[in-house]
């Protein structure tokens, strides 16, 4: 099976917030995934914006998606990657990072930067095939204004 992995536009928002409904995208009760007026802004504003979804090429089905948030014009933050389990361990996940590097490097940023839960040996073990090397530890908190 082929994929592609394209920059998402506003017909691929029904399909990022579909995936989003995996249990593994909860931070908190009261954060399940992002809200769709986010995925739509991240579709449209690609300036600031760097949202991929990976699909099939045979029936355009979607596979994954990441989206990484543009800090400055050296920084970027990886904000979720993500692929779907019926599609791991395929080489699918090296083909999103790819593309999300081949991304990153036309805009010039030298240095992307990632969260990830700890405890998640597989994640950080894909993370550092990736390339991605350790950083300081930190502690997750939050502050709800609404």
């Amino acid at each position: 099976m082929s994929v592609s992995v394209l920059p998402a536009t506003n017909n691929d928002v029904d399909d990022i917030m579909l995936i989003g409904e995996d249990p593994a995208f909860t931070v908190t009760p009261r954060i399940k995934f992002y809200d769709r007026e986010e995925v739509i802004e991240w579709a449209n504003n690609r300036e600031a914006n760097i949202l991929l979804i990976m699909r099939r090429l045979d029936d355009r089905a979607p596979v994954g998606f990441c989206f990484c948030k543009v800090m400055s014009k050296n920084w970027a933050m990886l904000d979720n990657f993500f692929v779907l389990p019926e599609y791991r361990d395929q080489g699918f996940g090296q083909e999103l990072i790819n593309a999300l590097r081949t991304e990153i490097r036309k805009r010039r940023i030298g240095y992307v930067s990632c969260l990830v839960e700890v405890g998640k040996v597989h994640t950080v073990n894909r993370l550092k095939r990736y390339g991605f090397e350790p950083g300081k530890v930190y502690e997750w908190r939050e502050l709800f204004l609404v």
